[in-house]
This record gives C-alpha cells, sequence and structure tokens, in this order.
C-alpha cells in the first residue's frame, strides 16, 4: 500500500473519522468534568473530612481529568497523521471506554479502528500479496 492510498483511507474513512470525532468527544467530556468536578470538590465541605482535605480532592480530580484530556487530543490529532502508536493508543482508549456507561462510544471506536484496510493504512497488518 502506497502513501496516497494510505492517506486516502486515513482521511476518507467514515467510521475511523467517526472514532476520531468520538475520541475528541470523549477529551472535551473529560474537560468538563474535570472542570466542573474538580470546581465542585473544592467547594464542598461535608461529613468528617475539612474543608483542605476536599480542595485537594478536587485538585487531583481536575489534574486526573485533564491527563485524559489531554490523551484524548494527543491521540486523535496522531491519528490524523496516521501515526502508528496512534492506532494503539486509540484501541486502548476504546477498551477502556467499553466496560462503562461509555460501551457506545468505545465500541465505534474499536469498529473504526479494526478493519483491515484501516489496520493496513497504520501499518499493523501485513499488506496483502
Amino acid at each position: 500500500m502506497d502513501d496516497l492510498d494510505k492517506a486516502t483511507i486515513i482521511n476518507n474513512d467514515g467510521l475511523l473519522s467517526s472514532a476520531r470525532g468520538l475520541i475528541w468527544l470523549s477529551g472535551f467530556m473529560f474537560l468538563l468534568l474535570g472542570c466542573a468536578g474538580g470546581y465542585n470538590f473544592g467547594s464542598t465541605e461535608s461529613g468528617d473530612l475539612p474543608g483542605f482535605a476536599w480542595v485537594l480532592i478536587g485538585i487531583t480530580f481536575f489534574f486526573t481529568c485533564a491527563l485524559f484530556t489531554i490523551t484524548n487530543f494527543v491521540v486523535a490529532n496522531a491519528l490524523v497523521s496516521g501515526k502508528k502508536w496512534a492506532w494503539y493508543g486509540g484501541l486502548a482508549l476504546g477498551v477502556l471506554y467499553v466496560p462503562n456507561c461509555c460501551f457506545p462510544l468505545g465500541a465505534l471506536i474499536i469498529l473504526g479502528l479494526v478493519r483491515t484496510k484501516v489496520r493496513q493504512a497504520y501499518g499493523i497488518s501485513p499488506s496483502p500479496a
């Protein structure tokens, strides 16, 4: 498979474009969740924990969501450029989303990445002889 065929598949495949869009969408969801949840935890004072502990929980929650956000955005951008490691990263994100409430996201991401012509475009499976 030559470079033009790879670029055509990577840029024009509908399911692959949907998978990239879903990775972007999940990145934005983590961004919103991190901002809203981090603020909510940081401004809460309930139970046996002092207010400072809730602030630390909020900060930790925010940075965890920020890490997932950055990971999603980097993988989505690298999928556009045809990076082989991004295919593995996208597959890992899809697998992470499958066993929870994001099942449809994960299933569609995996479906967009595991088809033969997409794997060949990223150099994952050998080209047909």
